[in-house]
């Protein structure tokens, strides 16, 4: 008789541990939630859209006639600016509009200095003619941040005055 109980507590041993065993196999990390992945800049870029101006920082500026402060300039570009706002469509299209009501549409894509794929760059084209490039494009699901090539706003009446200039659309 003792031989039976002897065999019962082993066999009771090795159930146990094999539902130990099998408790800790069965229990992951369930509390982790699983992260998503972060949406492209291009997925972002759409969704986001309308984007409409908010500030501007000079990083570069030149005069064509009359130099004015770098304080009049910003003055006068950024209210230039107010109310343009960038439509980025999924099709790979949109459209510019100023704040004067006048604007353009485009059709994008995201290059790089190469010609391959990059997330920093977009080439705008109308008529298969490139037009503008956006450069260093940071794009979150609240803000695109770009810089460009120098751009002129002129026929004022201090001549023109050309930037380079960081922008930021919410």
């Amino acid at each position: 008789m003792r031989t039976n109980t002897l065999n019962f507590r082993c066999m009771k041993n090795y159930v146990c541990i094999a539902m130990l065993a099998l408790a800790f196999v069965a229990c992951g990390d369930d509390d982790e939630a699983t992260e998503p992945s972060p949406a492209l800049p291009s997925t972002l870029l759409v969704e986001g859209s309308p984007w409409t101006f908010q500030s501007m920082e000079i990083n570069n500026i030149t005069f064509n006639g009359p130099e004015f402060t770098i304080q009049e300039a910003d003055t006068y570009i950024t209210g230039r600016l107010q109310n343009t706002m960038w439509d980025f469509n999924s099709n790979n299209t949109g459209s510019l509009t100023t704040s004067d009501g006048e604007g353009f549409s485009f059709d994008y894509n995201f290059i790089n200095q190469e010609g391959g794929l990059d997330f920093t760059t977009i080439r705008l084209t109308v008529a298969d003619v490139e037009v503008f490039r956006l450069k260093n494009i940071v794009v979150t699901e609240t803000s695109l941040v770009y810089t460009t090539d120098e751009e002129c706003f002129g026929e004022i009446e201090l001549g023109d005055v050309c930037v380079q200039a960081t922008y930021t659309y919410n």
